[in-house]
């Protein structure tokens, strides 16, 4: 198989079972709990992950993460001391959607994206929009 077929069936494999986790996570009525719990232990994690990224400021995250899985094609534009990144489709969205699995954007995306630009410094993180309730994701970063 070719490396980039093989990679896109691994892009597409790794939101499969995210989507099958909240799916599960939904059924069993936990999805709220399991989603805040993990947001508060992602404060732990972030600053390695941001190494293990290469994320060095506050928009990496966005785009470092776009490249890596794949999953969502964040833009971002900037604005004096705010940015702005916004994505208009996602494969874990999109999925959970078609498995009627439940939101998936705070528990595996949004809040670990929060998590570690907070852990980069004194950052506002305002999400304005997401595809699971509108046409796109929106989040607002300003420095405070």
């Amino acid at each position: 198989m070719e490396m980039e077929k093989r990679i896109k069936l691994l892009e597409f494999a790794y939101a499969g079972a995210l989507a099958d986790a909240v799916l599960r996570y939904n059924r069993e009525g936990i999805l709220e709990k399991v989603t805040e719990d993990k947001k508060k232990e992602l404060q732990f994690t972030a600053a390695k992950q941001n190494q293990a990224f290469s994320v060095k400021e506050p928009a990496d995250v966005f785009l470092n993460l776009s490249e890596v899985f794949n999953c969502a094609k964040w833009e971002i534009s900037k604005e004096a001391e705010k940015f702005i990144a916004v994505n208009q489709s996602c494969m874990l969205c999109g999925l959970a959607k078609q498995m009627n699995a439940g939101n998936p954007c705070d528990i595996f995306c949004l809040n670990p994206m929060q998590a570690m630009i907070t852990a980069l410094g004194d950052f506002d993180y305002q999400v304005e929009d997401t595809l699971w309730t509108g046409k796109k994701c929106k989040v607002v970063v300003t420095q405070k």
